[in-house]
């Protein structure tokens, strides 16, 4: 006799039904092979639309999402206000953005500065600040931008330093501390403040495409590879490691050494751990016998000092590029003065 906790898995298998293709193609980072079929299966059950639209909006496809939010009826309008914002279309989406929902507040917020309803902003901004709390850096670059339409700068600055102690990358908060300081009479500081800006914003828009490349091709090595050059430009250490170990994982054969030299890149620069990065190269370099994971190795350990280990690097090198003119003049150099 089968013993009862298999008879009850077996039983729990048998009434739990497999993913549909769309879920298993979204799953498998096939994103737009996901969206036809869901499509597809939307037009045969209507009950469907709300997913179809949040689908689209991973996509960052708006307009379309929109379209379905809205033939969705009641349980497709916080979706709808969420898209009519995203589209800039702040007037019609006030009504679907319910103040109770703690993103919908944050976009109405932000739609009545917008339209220019400076009374109403305070009153959406305060109701906001009630529901999620007085320190969300986003609530605090508004504060700060009503404050200095009202002609308090005093407040402003308060509210922009603030909202940047949360996020340093706050990019309107940024802008909103620097024009502030500059009124205030604090005009280097403000200057600083604004080069700063000046700074970051092309550094954020490559960011903001690398998600939204991770967002359409999830299992795509290059897309957290360049992500994790992003997060390092930012600064953002630990998140770029993350990214190329990332990238690491998911990389195909040729992909594997140019996304382990930029991490390894990182390792030895950045986080100052050179045998990390060694590590990383040595196994890439075994993996698939590219000359160049050997090479990069060498050059760590020659630049740190541990010639005898870089040359055993550039001999590794050179055995799968016999000949090649500046691998043996590396390995000259690391050899120099040593029994070879």
């Amino acid at each position: 006799m089968m013993p009862l906790f298999l008879l009850l898995l077996c039983l729990g298998q048998a009434l739990d039904p497999a993913p549909p293709d769309w879920q298993r193609d979204w799953d498998a980072g096939r994103r737009h092979e996901a969206l036809a079929a869901l499509t597809e299966a939307t037009a045969a059950d209507p009950c469907l639309r709300p997913l179809l639209a949040a689908r689209l909006m991973d996509l960052h496809q708006y307009a379309a999402a929109l379209e379905q939010a809205l033939a969705a009826g009641d349980p497709g309008r916080p979706l709808a206000g969420a898209c009519l914002y995203l589209l800039g279309q702040h007037e019609r989406a006030l009504p679907y953005l319910d103040p109770d929902d703690p993103l919908a507040a944050l976009m109405r917020v932000d739609a009545l500065e917008m339209l220019g309803r400076h009374a109403q902003a305070w009153d959406a901004l305060r109701a906001a600040e009630r529901l999620l709390g007085d320190d969300v850096p986003e609530l605090l670059s508004v504060r700060g931008r009503l404050a200095a339409q009202d002609g308090d700068d005093e407040q402003a600055v308060q509210a922009f330093r603030a909202a940047l102690a949360g996020d340093p990358l706050a990019l309107s908060a940024l802008f909103g501390l620097g024009r502030a300081l500059l009124r205030s009479g604090a005009l280097d500081e403000g200057s600083a403040v604004l080069a700063e800006h000046r700074r970051l914003v092309p550094m954020l828009d490559a960011h903001d495409a690398a998600l939204r490349a991770i967002d359409l091709g999830p299992l795509h090595a290059p897309n957290h590879a360049l992500l994790g050059d992003t997060e390092r430009a930012l600064g953002r250490l630990p998140r770029a490691d993350a990214a190329y170990r990332r990238a690491g994982q998911l990389a195909r054969d040729e992909e594997r050494v140019p996304v382990a030299l930029r991490h390894a890149r990182l390792l030895a620069d950045d986080l100052h751990d050179v045998d990390a990065a060694v590590a990383l190269l040595d196994a890439v370099g075994q993996q698939t016998g590219d000359a160049r994971a050997a090479v990069r190795a060498g050059d760590l350990l020659a630049r740190t000092g541990r010639k005898l280990e870089a040359a055993t690097r550039y001999r590794s090198a050179l055995a799968l590029r016999p000949g090649d003119g500046q691998i043996s003049a590396r390995l000259e150099h690391a050899t120099d003065g040593a029994e070879r």
